[in-house]
């Protein structure tokens, strides 16, 4: 579903379908839908599962807002997690 097709939904959820008097702007339903994403996207994030292979101890993670863990040695089992510290993007250990 693309933004003017959730516009057109919204418009029918809220009641608001007449064209010539809508309550709400096409563009405030956007600011709004946009924010409300914006918020569940902080409170619920995508959560990414990736391997880099590091070599000299750290990497820039550039949009990377969160590090759970870091595995070293990968692939044992159970797993081993070493001591790491993530600020600014970056992450070391």
């Amino acid at each position: 579903m693309n933004i003017s097709e959730f516009i057109t939904a919204l418009r029918r959820e809220l009641k608001d379908e007449d064209p010539s008097n809508y309550r709400w702007s096409d563009d405030e339903l956007r600011r709004h839908i946009e924010r409300a994403l914006n918020e569940v996207s902080y409170f619920s994030p995508l959560e990414i599962y990736e391997v880099y292979e590091v070599y000299g101890g750290g990497i820039d993670l550039g949009d990377v807002v969160g590090v759970e863990a870091v595995e070293y040695p990968p692939g044992e089992n159970p797993p081993s997690f070493i001591s790491s510290n993530f600020w600014g993007g970056r992450i070391t250990f």
